[in-house]
């Protein structure tokens, strides 16, 4: 982790002097070296605060890992207009999958959304329905959000009976199609866009049998998936192909791609998962172990995107509603244990920093609109926030700087493009109600403002003043996330 301090010389960075340390240092030997004089009484060391931010040791770019699964529901717009919400949370990416699910009545992003008729002729524009779509994805690039768009369909839970959530007959005609698909947002095809849209992804979560797919060995998708990622890659050798969006980083199906891609010069420009998770770890070590394996396997271009998350203390069943009934099932979604409250809300912060220090290129939350898993439904939920946060921050084009933290207590120090400084800080269930922060790089007596999320308050400002470098900051027990700016 490059950019974590040695905290016992922060400390004495802190304090203004090594010289001074190493001068207390030889006056404890030659007291030690004189045996006739009494021993001073010993007196407890101040403890020294584990929390540090030095400002002068710019690194790298902060990673825009803030991206998420949706834009604004366009459906019932007229109704409820969500759109300044969601544009106040400057998503880097938006990821297009399961669109169609969350916007009743739509023919939107999915392949057969686009093109019904699979058998039709790819080469005529007539065969193709664009048009909701051109107005979904304008939308999101008003906004300045980057675009994934994921080919393919939505998920299917309403029926034993797979409609689209299988292998298509015939891998090049969706090849076509695709190819059509792309050719129209990025090379102004059919009445169509020049949006440069990069990332186009193959398929979602082809390892969750039936609902996304109709084989169980890995080899099926994976021929599917080499065919069409090289035809697309020669006709559109500057975009970027990948996938298979699995459910987890599954290194048996990872292997299998990799193989299969190997086989016929097939492109993987990145290696996408998901994870619901319980711990932050389930979040932050697959990064580490799929570069290892892409790597190995000679991928050393590969991007890494986990590209739907979100924290999940619970079972699947509890939030079905088949385990607990439906009172067990609004506890999760609504409490602030549960998939949306503070807890949430606060690890979403600290995997958000902590990704930091991994080969992570690309994150994408599930979700911004739904029901369980959105942050927005109805009304803010208390995730929202802490995407709102970081967010802005990243509007600043923010450089990290060197911090000193614990675990699942985390601080991300950042100098903005116009010298702007910020700490965002994530608590994530422990025990840190007194928060000190010594501080490097900025005047040692000053003010600052910090924004508040936690049990009782949403993005409460408040001026804080401190002193001798060091800040303090009283919390409530539990968990919080903390936006600290100067002026």
């Amino acid at each position: 982790m490059p950019h974590r301090f040695n905290r016992r010389h922060f400390h004495h960075l802190a304090m203004g002097s090594l010289a001074a340390g190493s001068a207390l240092a030889t006056a404890s030997s030659s007291a030690e070296e004189t045996p006739e004089k009494a021993p001073a009484k010993e007196t407890a060391a101040p403890a020294v605060s584990p929390f540090a931010v030095d400002f002068t040791q710019p690194g790298k770019t902060v990673k825009p890992v803030n991206g998420s699964n949706f834009w604004a529901n366009v459906s019932e717009r007229r109704i409820v207009d969500t759109f300044p919400l969601v544009q106040a949370l400057h998503f880097s990416t938006i990821r297009l999958h399961d669109i169609p699910l969350v916007n009743d009545g739509m023919r939107l992003v999915d392949t057969h959304m686009i093109f019904g008729n699979f058998k039709a002729d790819t080469n005529d524009p007539d065969n193709y329905y664009f048009e909701q779509t051109d107005d979904y994805l304008q939308a999101i690039i008003d906004s300045g959000s980057k675009i994934v768009y994921r080919l393919g369909t939505s998920i299917e839970h309403t029926t034993p009976k797979n409609y689209f959530a299988k292998e298509p007959k015939d891998h090049l005609q969706f090849a076509r199609i695709c190819d059509g698909i792309i050719r129209h947002y990025n090379e102004g095809w059919a009445n169509g866009f020049h949006h440069d849209i990069q990332y186009w992804e193959i398929w979602n979560e082809p390892d969750l049998v039936p609902n996304m797919w109709d084989s169980k060995d890995p080899n099926v998708y994976c021929r599917f998936y080499a065919t069409v990622a090289k035809y697309l890659k020669e006709r559109h050798p500057n975009v970027k192909i990948g996938g298979p969006a699995l459910m987890s980083l599954n290194e048996h199906f990872l292997k299998a791609l990799l193989t299969a891609c190997k086989d016929i010069g097939a492109p993987l420009d990145f290696f996408s998962w998901h994870s619901y998770a319980r711990t932050p770890e389930q979040l932050l070590d697959p990064p580490v172990r799929g570069r290892q394996l892409l790597d190995e396997a000679g991928f050393t271009q590969t991007e890494l995107h986990l590209n739907e998350w979100h924290y999940f203390p619970c079972k699947w069943s509890e939030i079905h509603g088949t385990e607990g009934g439906e009172e067990r099932k609004i506890y999760w979604r609504e409490s602030p244990e549960g998939l949306n409250g503070i807890d949430a809300a606060a690890f979403c912060g600290y995997v958000l920093t902590r990704w930091q220090d991994t080969p992570l290129d690309m994150g994408n939350y599930y979700s911004t609109t739904s029901v369980n898993w959105g942050l927005l439904h109805g009304n803010k939920r208390v995730p929202y926030y802490t995407f709102q946060l970081f967010g802005e921050m990243m509007q600043t084009q923010p450089v990290r700087v060197k911090t000193s933290d614990q675990k699942y207590v985390s601080l991300l120090g950042v100098v903005g493009k116009d010298g702007q400084k910020q700490i965002f800080a994530s608590n994530w269930k422990q025990d840190v109600v007194n928060l000190e922060i010594q501080l490097v790089g900025v005047p040692e007596t000053g003010e600052v403002t910090v924004l508040r999320l936690d049990r009782e308050k949403r993005l409460e400002e408040t001026k804080l003043a401190y002193t001798n470098s060091t800040l303090k900051i009283q919390n409530q027990p539990g968990s919080w996330v903390l936006s600290i700016r100067w002026a």
